[in-house]
This record gives structure tokens, sequence and C-alpha cells, in this order.
């Protein structure tokens, strides 16, 4: 299966998908803000992002255009 890197600020959702993603065979990354999830995507390369878009720090469509515009990501 995939690595996904799921993205929420809010606790109890981030954990309720990395478990259902879990249990269906994925590797999963969590982060808790925009800024560590731009810095997990680049370490880590996921085949997909399942993020929230009203984060902190910065906020999801800031993170998304950060992300898109790597090349390799």
């Amino acid at each position: 299966m995939g690595k996904v890197l799921v993205v929420d600020d809010k606790e109890l959702m981030r954990d309720s998908v990395a478990a259902i993603l879990s249990r269906k065979g994925h590797t999963v990354i969590t982060a808790a803000d925009g800024e560590i999830a731009v810095e997990l995507a680049e370490r880590t390369e996921p085949d997909l992002i399942f993020m929230a878009l009203s984060l902190p720090v910065p906020g999801g469509d800031e993170v998304i255009r950060r992300i898109k515009a790597q090349r390799r990501l």
C-alpha cells in the first residue's frame, strides 16, 4: 500500500483518519500544523496527502502552494 501524510490540527480527526488508513495497510505519517506538514512532505515524499484546509502556521492553501511548487512532490 501507499504512504499517506495526514495533516490536521485537531488530534481526534488526525488520529481517526490515521487509524482507518493504517488498518487498510497504508503507512501513515501525521502532522499537526502546516509547517510540519511541508517538512514531512519534503522528507518522506508521500503518495497521498490528506489535509484539512483550516490549519495554523500556515494555512492549508499556503501549504498546498509550497508543496506543489516542488517538482518532486
